[in-house]
């Protein structure tokens, strides 16, 4: 396979954001633009939303490779029960998919980032597509503040979102085992962003070139305390997430980046089935309200279309019959009399 130097692109490493949904990695990958990574033309990503104001920083089309991905094994973000990685290994019908991405990002000058929480899960076929391996940032949030905020995004309870979270994330560890990884706290992002910039502008210096490091007033632009809407005590985390949450708190309190060994290992936790099938069964229900509304809504522009065409036709067939008419004719030809005597 040629790789970007035969085909007269620049290489550049991406810098993956691993990250559960809700954990501060929209906000982490904001600020790495700061450091001049690139992330894309602003109308490749998928925009903002009253959940995010500052927008996602999620590329258009990352997010379609990762769906495609889950929904071939019957999946979504949020319901990953059925979800096969032995399966997930073997698939390369989306790699070609992904080096466009690549070849996509390598276009520009500077070296670029990635951010999708999905990536959790499917980053075992994007570091085999990939021609260039990434490297990663880690960004941790206090579970139950996650499952606080999903709650309030998307209803259910925060112990099926506490699960999911447990699932993300030691899938992630998981897909991540062999690789130098720099973790950041959410929680130190929004107290002392100035020490998470120093932390990462080191890391970054060591993997990649990077010619800029923000000062004080862009990090103030791109960190804003009153985006972090969910604050709990994180010594109310339930026992059997804790031995994974205070791995995640130690490997955040470490400067330099943390080489995650093949022997680390996080016990299975039971996952509710029951709750996820409600949660297909709530879309089912949202997408077929969606159907019905948009057959009710077509029918009435059809209705709408019918009646004006038929309105077109009448009128058609009024101005056909007036022209007809003799006064209307002998009135056409003394304009046409006119005209002509005009130009003498």
């Amino acid at each position: 396979m040629c790789d970007f130097s035969c085909r007269g692109f620049m290489k550049h490493s991406p810098v993956f954001v691993i990250g559960m949904h809700r954990s501060g990695s929209s906000a982490l990958t904001s600020l790495l633009t700061k450091f001049g990574l690139y992330f894309g033309e602003l109308d490749e990503g998928i925009g903002s939303s009253s959940q995010n104001a500052k927008g996602f920083w999620e590329r258009r089309d990352v997010r379609n490779i990762n769906d495609d991905i889950l929904f071939s094994q019957k999946c979504d973000w949020d319901a990953i029960g059925s979800l096969n990685f032995k399966v997930l290994e073997q698939r390369g019908d989306v790699f070609d998919s992904i080096v466009n991405v690549e070849e996509k990002m390598n276009r520009n000058s500077r070296p670029y980032v990635i951010k999708e929480p999905r990536i959790c899960l499917t980053l075992p076929i994007w570091k085999e597509a990939l021609l260039i391996k990434p490297i990663y940032i880690f960004i941790h949030r206090n579970p139950l503040e996650i499952a606080a905020s999903l709650k309030k995004r998307n209803g259910s309870h925060e112990k099926y979102w506490l699960e999911l979270w447990y699932k993300y994330v030691v899938n992630a560890l998981n897909n991540l085992k062999g690789e130098d990884v720099l973790f950041v706290s959410y929680e130190q992002l929004n107290a002392t962003p100035s020490c998470v910039v120093d932390k990462i502008s080191r890391f970054l210096s060591n993997k990649i070139n990077i010619d800029q490091k923000p000062d004080d007033k862009i990090i103030s632009e791109a960190i804003s305390n009153d985006l972090r809407n969910q604050e709990v005590d994180e010594e109310n985390v339930p026992e059997r997430f804790k031995e994974l949450n205070s791995f995640l708190r130690s490997s955040c309190s470490n400067d330099e980046a943390v080489y995650l060994d093949s022997d680390l290992v996080f016990p299975e936790v039971s996952y509710d089935r029951g709750v996820e099938y409600g949660l297909i069964f709530d879309k089912y229900m949202h997408y077929k309200n969606e159907c019905a509304a948009s057959m009710v809504n077509n029918l009435k522009l059809k209705n709408q279309k019918d009646s004006l065409e038929k309105s077109l036709v009448k009128k058609l067939a009024e101005i056909d019959y007036y022209q007809k008419l003799p006064v209307i004719r002998f009135y056409m030809q003394l304009k046409k009399m006119l005209k002509v005597f005009r130009c003498f």
